[in-house]
């Protein structure tokens, strides 16, 4: 099988990922943010990051917002200060 067929099927999903994660982002209610719609968010990165680091694609697998510094914003990476 010729690797360039992988690299399509990642394009694909890719694509597909990221459309996801629009629909997520646009949804979202910033203000009380619903843990499964985050959950959705990062899993849709940190696929493209994987994909993106097994093929070598330089800037797919680098860190981006979400999984890198500003990741510690994901509700379940927070600490709240006693009151």
């Amino acid at each position: 099988m010729d690797i360039s067929d992988f690299y399509s099927t990642f394009f694909e999903e890719a694509e597909e990922l990221l459309g996801d994660m629009e629909a997520h982002l646009l949804a979202l209610d910033v203000d009380n943010p619903d843990m499964e719609q985050l959950n959705a968010i990062f899993r849709a990165a940190h696929s493209i990051k994987g994909g993106g680091w097994y093929f070598r694609i330089r800037g797919a697998a680098e860190d981006h917002p979400f999984t890198g510094e500003p990741a510690r914003l994901h509700p379940s990476r927070r600490t709240h200060a006693a009151s």
